[in-house]
Parts: C-alpha cells; structure tokens; sequence
C-alpha cells in the first residue's frame, strides 16, 4: 500500500468513506441508546463518581474507600475494570442507615 493518493483516487474513496462513517454514526446512536436504557434501568438516579461522591458525603475520596471497603458503603464497579461510581439515593440510605446505628448504640449504651 502506498503513502499517497491522488486527487482523481481521493474523490473515488469519497462514496466508500461516506459509507463507513455511516456506519460509524450508527454504532454510536445504538450505544447511545443502550446508555439510555440503562441509565433508566437505574431509575433516572445521579450517579457520582469517587470525588462527587466523597463530597457529597462530607469526607475526603479516601475516607470514601474506606467506608466501601469495611463499612458496606455501596459501590458500582463497571465489568471492564473502569473507575467506580456511586448513586445518589444509595449514598442516601446507607448514610440513614449509619446514623440509625450510631443512634440505637447511644440508645442502648453499647
């Protein structure tokens, strides 16, 4: 395969080139929509990455992996190995939950 083309072989690839980048807009319109999908799935809830999260929370992005590490703090961590993320209405709960436990311990004196 040669480096270059000429004009007359460059015009000839336009209609090959044009195919293909249609494809490529296709593909990104059904990964665009296998997104969608499954942002509903997780019911439309904000996700947040290590630092959204940990700011949310009031404490600093290793604290945050702590908490997930022994204190059951909920965390996605996608298949591929990519970074973690956290969903608002879980960081909710397991914050309730934390402060029932700390509340019921104050109660029963243990």
């Amino acid at each position: 395969m040669r480096g270059s083309v000429t004009i007359d072989e460059a015009i000839q690839l336009i209609p090959a080139l044009h195919t293909q980048l249609g494809r490529a807009v296709e593909l990104i319109e059904k990964q665009t929509r296998k997104i969608d999908e499954l942002e509903k799935k997780v019911g439309g809830d904000e996700r947040m990455n290590t630092k959204q999260a940990s700011d949310y929370l009031g404490i600093d992005p290793g604290t945050l992996r702590r908490r997930v590490k022994y204190a059951g703090l909920p965390q996605h961590q996608p298949a591929d190995g990519g970074r973690p993320w956290y969903l608002k209405s879980e960081l909710d709960l397991w914050q309730e939950q934390q402060t029932a436990a700390h509340r019921m311990k104050k109660l029963t004196g243990s």
